[in-house]
């Protein structure tokens, strides 16, 4: 059969073809000329930053592709994508050739400034690194580099990684960044910028980290830094910021470390809100923020401190303030437990040979021994009415709980059992003491009368449970509970061993709790920065507050009203 054309028929086909011949593979010409244009970049880069003192320059310069020179990947049509020569130890500036590698996404150029002997870049950043559209990381930090931070940065809307730290760079963080809103992570730390901190950096929602430590910063902190609630570190560290501390900052829950030390810290004003309180360990003390915001405990924190050579007894009002010195403890003096009245410290020493309890007035005077066995005996806590004493001791081969008269008389052993049975502490009402003990193959929490009898286990579980303390209106118990190895939090239940509830979730050790008079807190001390200090937590819900922050080891002994 014969196909007719028709004048449209064939104006179509001319039509298709012409479009077929415009749609012509790419020019490999054209191709050739851009990866040209990355090899006289990257012979412009060698030649400014010194390549010949490089500690790696493998095939620069030569014939080979330049995907196979050292720090160099290309893609298939062999246009540069990473320039990696981070602590190479590149000299000199960057040349503006830079900005021709157009198809770059990851540029490090990284110094080494802690090594004395380090050789770094020097000079402006160039104003070239606009045209790199791609890019998105880019690492400058460890140099010499000096001027201003581009504003022209913000065009680089792919950037996720910015690192310009550990430079000379001076003037003001340009407001222009707050645009680059893939930015994950942001470090202009140690550097000479001045001015205040743009509040368009809160735009940045992606953000992850943030450190702008050690500049010339001045000015409050932007509330506007509230909405970056995917940050896990942020640091302000070591600047001129002051004012008033913004509430919205409590919004950041997933920080893990936030730093804010070196500051105007007496012109910082305001409160912690509760959403940063349990980053105590990493905020300053003494300063003028307050560490609660409207709900304030109330009382005095009495604990143990090693300061200025030896250890001693001290109080301070419940938010770490007002610290003083009650008395020193002489050498072998351990585990201090402050009678209900406030005027005598029953204590354990090993002074005379062996661990014996003692008891002083509170000013450290009258010192005068209760034991005298040739066995342990220590652990020694008061009676609600003052009158009495339980501890543990060893005097009858296990390790068992014992009470005696507060003047060291009367003293009558309360548990007898193979295992040991430690940790007496009494009911408010002096009619019961809970204690811990591994009588059933596990340590758990028990209860007796306080004549020995009536033992009952309160406690079942996988893990360690030690150092329980009643609550002052006697409903409910805290305790440590101890899982693998020596990590450790506080736990707390009804007194009847129902309703267990973790407080506290730590990776080390949080021990030795003690309640609030009003029974809304509890105060326990915890290794968890370093160093051994006091921590304070409401005693329904998590909310760990750090309230001492010094170099020496603080233990909490009690919590007595004003």
């Amino acid at each position: 059969m014969a196909i007719r054309l028709t004048l449209p028929t064939i104006f179509a086909f001319a039509v298709l073809a012409l479009a077929a011949c415009s749609e012509s593979p790419p020019d490999p010409e054209s191709s050739s000329q851009a990866s040209s244009a990355d090899r006289a970049a990257l012979v412009a880069i060698y030649e400014s930053a010194n390549g010949i003192g490089w500690l790696r320059s493998d095939n620069w310069l030569s014939d080979k592709p330049i995907g196979e020179w050292y720090g160099v990947t290309t893609d298939d049509e062999g246009r540069v994508t990473q320039l990696v020569l981070g602590e190479n130890g590149l000299t000199g500036e960057m040349p503006p050739e830079l900005g021709d590698l157009a198809n770059l996404s990851r540029l490090d150029l990284r110094g080494k400034s802690i090594d004395p002997r380090a050789k770094w870049l020097i000079g402006y950043i160039p104003l070239e690194i606009r045209n790199l559209s791609k890019l998105t990381a880019l690492d400058l930090s460890g140099n010499r580099l000096i001027g201003g931070i581009p504003s022209e940065l913000s065009t680089l809307s792919n950037l996720e990684l910015l690192r310009l730290h550990e430079n000379a760079l001076s003037g003001e963080i340009p407001s222009e960044l707050g645009k680059l809103s893939n930015l994950r992570e942001l470090n202009l730390s140690q550097n000479n910028l001045s001015g205040e901190i743009p509040p368009e950096l809160g735009s940045l929602t992606k953000l992850t980290g943030l450190n702008l430590s050690w500049n010339q910063l001045i000015g409050e902190i932007p509330s506007e830094l509230g909405k970056l609630t995917k940050l896990t570190g942020l640091n302000l560290s070591s600047n001129h910021l002051g004012g008033e501390f913004p509430m919205e900052l409590g919004n950041l829950t997933n920080l893990t470390e936030f730093y804010l030390q070196g500051n105007q810290l007496d012109q910082l004003t305001g409160c912690i809100p509760d959403g940063l309180r349990y980053l105590g360990q990493s905020l300053p003390s003494n300063n003028g923020l307050k560490w609660f915001c409207e709900d304030v405990p109330d009382g005095r924190i009495v604990f143990e401190s090693y300061q200025e050579g030896k250890s001693g007894v001290y109080a301070m009002d419940a938010d770490g303030s007002e610290k003083i010195k009650l008395t020193d403890l002489a050498d072998g003096e351990y585990s201090p437990a402050l009678s209900p009245d406030g005027k005598r410290i029953a204590f354990d020493s090993n002074r005379d040979g062996n661990s014996e309890i003692y008891v002083m007035n509170a000013d450290g005077s009258g010192r005068t021994r209760l034991t005298d066995h040739p066995e342990y005996d220590w652990g020694q806590t008061w009676s609600p009415d003052g009158n009495r004493i339980a501890f543990n001791s060893k005097r009858d081969e296990n390790y068992d709980i014992y009470v005696m008269n507060a003047d060291g008389s009367g003293k009558t052993r309360l548990t007898d059992h193979p295992k040991h049975d430690l940790s007496p502490t009494w009911s408010p009402d002096g009619q019961r003491l809970a204690f811990d003990s591994g009588r059933d193959g596990n340590d758990e929490i028990y209860v007796m009368k306080a004549d020995g009898s009536g033992k009952t286990r309160l406690t079942d579980r996988p893990e360690r449970d030690l150092d329980p303390v009643w609550s002052p209106d006697g409903r409910r118990i805290a305790f440590m509970s101890e899982g693998n190895g020596r990590h450790a939090d506080i736990y707390v239940m009804n007194a009847d061993g129902s309703d267990v509830t973790r407080l506290t979730k730590s990776d080390y050790r949080d021990r030795s709790p003690v309640w609030s008079p009003d029974g809304r807190w509890i105060a326990f001390d915890a290794y968890r920065d370093g160093n051994r200090d006091i921590y304070v937590t409401k005693a329904d819900k998590s909310s760990v507050t750090r309230i001492t922050n010094s170099p020496e080891s603080e233990s909490v002994i009690a919590w007595i009203a004003q």
